[in-house]
């Protein structure tokens, strides 16, 4: 009987087998549940399968925006905004009492040439003639629609009286269903399992055992009952197929162990300390060195072993970045600085050397533009503008000239070096001319397309920048180079500001051995040797990786990278409270770079800024946990009073504080958080302007494009044109 019909696949791994090769095309398949069981998931998933296999997918939820429901699935790993703008995947909102006009779309949309799935998510639990003619009514035509064109759907519902048929009886959706299947979620070995049971089959003698729904990494799939993982662990590795397929490998090998695969961090690690009943707490995360540092200093972080590697294996600088008190306490994945960024072809044309001093780089700049009379070539551009790469900057140039924020007792040192250092900065854009006034308007992408277009000579960038010139037709092939950051002088070495990721576990994490376990086997799986021949972030922390002949052969500027690393220091490290006093430098330096204020008064204020804090140990420490809960809750709606309640202190007194020691207002920096995240957002092309003020807390998205516009000179449009 299974043969005599086509089948569809359901995308559920071991769901089409029960249903002897799939679910049988132009069928309704009823799935119900309790809220939380993966009713929605599921249906997904079987819209992400129809999608890959070239069929035309419609969603309509009864509830909830579709689109909000798609930003809280990324575990399916599909971008579903590619098949939105193809026309292939149609979305509809509708209330239950205008489900007739969703028939209406149908009706529009509905072919005889094309194969479409449905799924309709949010049917209620109790469903019957009395109360919901007209709604039964529309579902009658839907289902007319599926018998008369080429429809698969599914109706998802909620349950009611369980005890009564598995709590179908109370819906009239059952009668009419060709496939009916039930989850229910139970509780063994004090874990939550979801357990699926198939009542109905279409065509199908199916297997009508119970079997265990789980999340796995790709999603949702199917497994034997009682074969259920009695571990749990989170793991956050952002490497795509990659760690999917190492996540599935490391289940065969421990069955025992399930690894749920979260796509985004949690917005802090202290989120964590309250883990979600859903999922298992705490688990495997990649961190940046910044935070591996601040969460181990918080005691978030499990210390890991000894022998966890070969430590001469590792670029001392990144090892080093990951301990803390003389405990490791993260695995370095990557390691990158600042570096010097250059066009070798036209050092090569007018033979001169790689600048070690940035007196020497002026005075090449200068000699290479003289001779190219090229209205538009620059000779240096860096990101100085309204943001936190600004105060690594000034830090950068500050190290490079011997100079310091503080000395070892902890006291702002500002002498002759720092003030130098600011000078020159300042000299870069109104003395020796060698980058434009308006260079602090310029965002890192339209540094990166002025670079490409080959209209500057030197940049003081991150080396991820020389992804753009490698294989053949790249921009600028075989003419850039990669270099140290200058000295000021030299007798000094010039410093980048040290940054990276790394895999830590957090200390909630439930299962701490079976993580460690986890993480040795990626670390040994050679998935971090796959991200970086498939793409990857220079550089490898992991030395054999670094120097693989494959790696060179496809990266051969990573064979510049030996001195880089001399020359970096780990700004968290080097400055207590980097993230405080980080915004009062950026605050102080930028009038500055804006030719608005002198160097001297600046420094004048700046030291007396950072003084404050050190004075004011308490108020600091109210400040950093305001400006934690900020960076936590940016996507939120709330007011004053709410961030006062989350500190434990008044409103009049936290704003006064906050403003003593940040000289801005809360909600001046919550904007500032708010607008950086937007343009990060802006630059991905699956997100509109309404998403994006919605992500970062406008639900009111003319207000976001007016505040938008005030804090960038462009509006969110612009902004996204300019970076595309």
């Amino acid at each position: 009987m299974a043969n005599k019909y086509k089948r569809v696949n359901s995308g559920i791994p071991g769901l089409d087998e029960i249903f002897s090769g799939g679910i049988v095309e132009n069928s309704i398949t009823l799935l119900a549940g309790h809220s939380g069981t993966g009713k929605t998931m599921f249906g997904l998933q079987f819209l992400k399968e129809g999608l890959l296999s070239g069929e035309k997918c419609i969603f309509i939820s009864l509830g909830k925006n579709p689109l909000r429901i798609l930003d809280s699935y990324d575990v399916l790993d599909i971008r579903w905004k590619k098949y939105i703008g193809q026309g292939k995947f149609i979305l509809h909102s509708a209330k239950l009492s205008s489900l007739a006009d969703a028939v209406l779309v149908l009706e529009i949309i509905l072919n005889k040439e094309d194969k479409f799935r449905i799924v309709i998510d949010e049917f209620p639990a109790k469903l019957n003639t009395e109360d919901n003619g007209e709604l039964l009514e529309a579902v009658n035509n839907i289902v007319e629609n599926t018998i008369n064109f080429n429809v698969t759907a599914v109706f998802i519902s909620g349950v009611f009286e369980e005890e009564k048929y598995f709590g179908l009886a109370a819906t009239a959706l059952a009668p009419i269903a060709d496939n009916i299947i039930v989850i229910k979620q139970s509780a063994v070995n004090n874990n939550i399992v979801k357990l699926l049971t198939v009542l109905k089959s279409k065509a199908t003698l199916c297997d009508k055992k119970i079997s265990e729904l789980r999340v796995g990494a790709a999603g949702l799939e199917l497994r034997e009952a009682g074969a259920a993982a009695h571990v749990e662990i989170n793991v956050y590795i952002p490497f795509g197929k990659l760690i999917v397929q190492c996540i599935r490998e490391f289940e065969e090998k421990y069955p025992s162990i399930a690894v749920y695969r979260t796509q985004k961090p949690a917005k802090t690690m202290r989120k964590i300390d309250t883990p979600s009943s859903k999922e298992p707490a705490g688990g495997v995360i990649s961190l940046g060195y910044n935070e591996v540092f601040k969460y181990s200093q918080e005691g978030l972080l499990l210390d890991l072993e000894e022998d966890y590697i070969a430590e001469d294996d590792y670029i001392k600088e990144a090892l080093e970045a990951c301990y803390y008190d003389g405990k490791l306490y993260g695995i370095p994945e990557d390691v990158y600085c600042k570096s010097l960024i250059y066009r070798k072809d036209l050092l090569e044309k007018y033979k001169r050397k790689v600048p070690e001093t940035w007196d020497e780089l002026v005075e090449t700049s200068g000699y290479i533009l003289k001779k190219e009379k090229n209205s538009e070539l620059n000779g240096l551009l860096f990101f100085c503008g309204d943001g936190a790469q600004l105060a690594d900057s000034f830090v950068e140039f500050v190290w490079s000239n011997g100079g310091s924020i503080f000395d070892k007792e902890g006291n702002v040192t500002f002498t002759g070096k720092e003030l130098e250092a600011l000078k020159f900065m300042k000299d870069l854009i109104y003395k020796y001319k060698i980058m434009p006034e308006n260079s602090y308007l310029y965002e890192d992408w339209d540094i990166i397309k002025k670079f490409c277009a080959g209209k500057v000579i030197f940049l003081k960038f991150m080396p991820y920048i020389m992804k753009e010139f490698q294989g053949k037709g790249a921009a600028l092939e075989n003419k850039v180079g990669l270099a140290p950051l200058p000295g000021m002088k030299k007798e000094e070495k010039g410093y980048g500001v040290l940054s990276g990721q790394a895999l830590a576990i957090h200390k909630n994490t439930k299962f701490p051995q079976e993580a460690n376990k986890f993480l040795k086997y990626f670390l040994d799986s050679g998935v971090l040797k796959n991200v970086e021949l498939e793409s990857g972030y220079p550089f490898p922390a992991k030395i054999s990786i670094l120097k693989s002949k494959e790696i060179l052969a496809k990266k051969p500027y990573y064979a510049a990278c030996d001195s880089l690393f001399e020359n970096c220091k780990n700004k968290y490290k080097e400055i207590m409270n980097y993230d405080l006093i980080s915004l009062l430098i950026k605050k102080k330096i930028l009038p500055v770079i804006k030719g608005e204020v002198e160097p001297e008064n600046a420094l004048e204020a700046l030291a007396g800024e950072i003084k404050k804090v050190k004075r004011h140990k308490i108020y600091n420490k109210i400040a950093e946990n305001t400006i934690s809960y900020l960076e936590k809750n940016f996507d939120k709606k709330i007011s004053l009073d709410d961030v006062a309640a989350a500190m434990r202190y008044s409103t009049g007194y936290l704003v006064r504080v906050f403003n003593f020691e940040t000289g801005m207002s809360i909600f001046d920096y919550l904007i500032n958080i708010r607008m950086e995240k937007a343009k990060k957002l802006l630059e991905d092309i699956q997100y509109n302007v309404n998403e994006v003020a919605i992500k970062v807390g406008y639900t009111d998205v003319s207000y976001f494009c007016k505040i938008f516009k005030k804090h960038t000179n462009s509006t969110p449009g612009e902004y996204r044109l300019r970076k595309l």
